[in-house]
C-alpha cells in the first residue's frame, strides 16, 4: 500500500487524469499483489478457526448446500447477517479455498481508495487525489486492519457495499433513477452485512450534493436547495424498504417485530439514549468507542500507523465547528464522514482492533489531502476558489 504513493510521481496524460487512470496506476498493482500473495491458497482447503470465521462458513454451507435460503443458518443474527450469503457464494465459485475472500476484500479496499481519489480530485486535483488513494491503501496494509483481508469477517465487505452506494449516488445525483435504485440496494446490503451501519445510510445522501460545495453553512444551504430531490427520495425509500424486510424476517421466525431482536447489540450497546445523556458511565463507553475508531486500536492508544484517521478526525471536527481553515473541504465528504462515526456512539465491540475504522479510512484520507492541498495552494485564513 505504501508503495502506491509512488503513483504521484508518474507522468500521466490528460486522458488518464481520472478514475480510470487511478485504477491503472494504483488499482492494477494492488490487485496483482493480492493475486500473487494468495497463490498458495488456490486449490487448498482452508481450515478456519473455531470462532467467528468458522461460523460464517458453517452458515454459508447451510444456505447453499442445505437450502435454508431465508433462514440463513439462524432465526436471529447474533452474528452479522448477510456475510454468510456472501461467503457461501464465494465458496461456490472458488471451492473450499478462501482465496475468493482475499479477492473480494482486496477489491472492496481498492474501491475505498478510488473513492478517496474521486473526492479529492474534485477539490484538489489529480496529484493530491493519488496521494489520498495511496495513503488509504497504506493505512489498510500497514495499520491494524491488515490482517482482515481474506480472513472471512464482514467489516471489509460492508465497507465495500457502502463505497459502491456512495459511487452510485454520485452518479444518480444527476437525475438517473437507475443509479439511485442501485445505491439503495448497495446501502441495504451494507446494512445487512453490518447492522451497525444503519444510521450511516442516512448520511450517505450527502453524496447527492455537488462535490464543489465547500463545508460552509451558507454554501451547504444553497447547494441543498439546488440538488435534485428525487434521487435522494428514491434512495431513502429503497433503503427503508430493505430495513422493513429485515424486520419482517425477524417477525417471521420469532414472532417479535423488532429490528435488533436477537442481534449482538445486546452485548455491544453503549447505552446512549435520550434519558442517559447525563450518565457518566455511558459517556465513558462512548468515549472509548470513539477513541478506538480514530486510533484504530483496542484498547485505544496512539499508533503512528493511524495518522490518516487521526488527522482526518481533526479536519472533520474543524469543519463541523466551521473553523476557517477547514471550511474549504467538500461538504459532501464532511457529511458522509460524520455519519461514518455515528454508530460508534451506540455500539462497540472490543475484539479485532481496527475493525470499526475500515469504512472511515478513505473519507479521512480525502479530508486530510483536500485540506492539505488548500493550505499549500493559498495562505492560511483565505478560502480558495474552487476549480
Amino acid at each position: 500500500g505504501l508503495i502506491s504513493l509512488a503513483a504521484v510521481a508518474v507522468p500521466a496524460s490528460t486522458r488518464f487524469r481520472n478514475l480510470g487512470g487511478a485504477f491503472l496506476l494504483i488499482g492494477a498493482p494492488w490487485l496483482a499483489f493480492f493475486a500473487t500473495w494468495s497463490l498458495p491458497q488456490v486449490g487448498h482447503f482452508s481450515v478456519y478457526s473455531h470462532d467467528d470465521w468458522l461460523t460464517y462458513q458453517v452458515a454459508g454451507h447451510r444456505i447453499y448446500m442445505q437450502g435454508y435460503w431465508l433462514e440463513g443458518g439462524n432465526a436471529v443474527f447474533d452474528f452479522q447477517p448477510f456475510y454468510r450469503w456472501m461467503t457461501g457464494a464465494l465458496h461456490l465459485i472458488f471451492g473450499d479455498s478462501s482465496v475468493g475472500e482475499v479477492y473480494w476484500d482486496a477489491t472492496c479496499l481498492l474501491i475505498g481508495a478510488l473513492l478517496a481519489f474521486y473526492f479529492t480530485r474534485a477539490a484538489a486535483g489529480v496529484r493530491w487525489a493519488l496521494a489520498a488513494a495511496g495513503a488509504t491503501l497504506a493505512t489498510f496494509t500497514l495499520g491494524t486492519p491488515w490482517y482482515f483481508v481474506g480472513r472471512g469477517l464482514s467489516e471489509i465487505a460492508a465497507a465495500g457495499w457502502a463505497f459502491l452506494a456512495i459511487f452510485f449516488l454520485l452518479r444518480g445525483r444527476r437525475g438517473s433513477h437507475a443509479w439511485a435504485v442501485s445505491a439503495a440496494v448497495a446501502a441495504v446490503l451494507m446494512f445487512y452485512t453490518r447492522l451497525n451501519h444503519l444510521l450511516w445510510a442516512v448520511f450517505l445522501i450527502g453524496a447527492c450534493l455537488s462535490l464543489r460545495t465547500p463545508a460552509t453553512v451558507a454554501a451547504l444551504s444553497g447547494a441543498a436547495t439546488r440538488a435534485r430531490r428525487l434521487p435522494a427520495l428514491i434512495f431513502a425509500g429503497g433503503f427503508a424498504a430493505g430495513v422493513l424486510f429485515f424486520v419482517w424476517r425477524t417477525w417471521h421466525y420469532t414472532g417479535v417485530f423488532s429490528l435488533f431482536h436477537g442481534t449482538s447489540l445486546k452485548v455491544n450497546d453503549t447505552g446512549l439514549r435520550p434519558w442517559t445523556l447525563l450518565d457518566g458511565e455511558v459517556w465513558s463507553k462512548v468515549g472509548h468507542s470513539l477513541a478506538s475508531l480514530v486510533l484504530m486500536n483496542e484498547p485505544p492508544h496512539f499508533d503512528p500507523r493511524a495518522m490518516v484517521m487521526i488527522a482526518g478526525a481533526i479536519v472533520l471536527v474543524a469543519a463541523i465547528i466551521q473553523l476557517p481553515v477547514a471550511r474549504t473541504v467538500p461538504a459532501a465528504v464532511v457529511i458522509i464522514a460524520a455519519g461514518a462515526s455515528v454508530s460508534a456512539l451506540f455500539a462497540h465491540a472490543h475484539g479485532y482492533p481496527g475493525r470499526f475504522s475500515i469504512h472511515a479510512v478513505p473519507l479521512a484520507s480525502a479530508l486530510v489531502f483536500t485540506m492539505a492541498a488548500s493550505a499549500c495552494a493559498r495562505p492560511w485564513g483565505r478560502e480558495p476558489r474552487w476549480r
